[in-house]
């Protein structure tokens, strides 16, 4: 799709050749794979110069979205790898919720100013039922 693309931004093979740093047979090859792939002509080749046919202009608006779709892809899993962006889950006993779990948190986000915390709000099943206590055996 880059090619396509390029051949259609630079109005020609040979100067989308030199764009993309590749040799213009090379570049011919894979505009006629794609072509073949598909089973269309995109580009009208009469004359010197390309002209999109219908089929043409129709790839190249699903050609363009799905280029930009690749890069917004590419972007968001660097800001993950560059810590720019992610989730960290941290889950711990209520012992450790203060100390020191509150200290490593305020750490990472002097390191990460990006980050966001969320507490995860849970219920957990008690120890000791009003029932359970009643039926307990008293001393004292």
């Amino acid at each position: 799709m880059t090619y396509f693309v390029a051949v259609i931004d630079h109005g020609g093979i040979t100067k989308a050749a030199q764009a993309l740093y590749i040799s213009q047979p090379s570049l011919s090859q894979a505009i006629r794979t794609l072509e073949r792939r598909l089973g269309t002509t995109l580009f009208d080749r009469t004359g010197r110069r390309l002209t999109l046919t219908d089929d043409g202009r129709t790839l190249e608006v699903a050609a363009r979205r799905i280029l930009a779709d690749v890069d917004r892809a590419k972007s968001k899993v660097a800001s993950v790898r560059e810590l720019e962006s992610g989730r960290v889950e941290i889950v711990t006993f209520s012992a450790f919720s203060i100390h020191p779990v509150v200290e490593l948190v305020r750490r990472f986000r002097a390191v990460i100013r990006a980050s966001s915390c969320r507490s995860p709000t849970w219920t957990a099943r008690p120890v000791c039922t009003p029932r359970s206590a009643a039926a307990r055996p008293r001393s004292g």
